[in-house]
């Protein structure tokens, strides 16, 4: 699963950017590079909320965005 797929899945880049407290040009830029470290945790807790199924390599490797 591409991390595009993910930030489709939890609603978008302005639904991301809201609910982590970023601007909507920076979560955009997850679409176009990929979701950085720093965030990858915080999207985890997103993803579990809506019960979104994840990779289970997801906080381990960087995957294409």
């Amino acid at each position: 699963m591409k991390d595009s797929q993910i930030i489709a899945d939890l609603g978008g880049h302005r639904v991301i950017a809201k609910k982590l407290g970023i601007t909507e040009q920076h979560a955009l830029h997850f679409l176009r590079r990929a979701i950085p470290w720093r965030y990858r945790p915080a999207i985890k807790r997103l993803a579990l909320a809506k019960r979104i199924k994840l990779p289970g390599d997801f906080l381990e490797t960087q995957r294409p965005a």
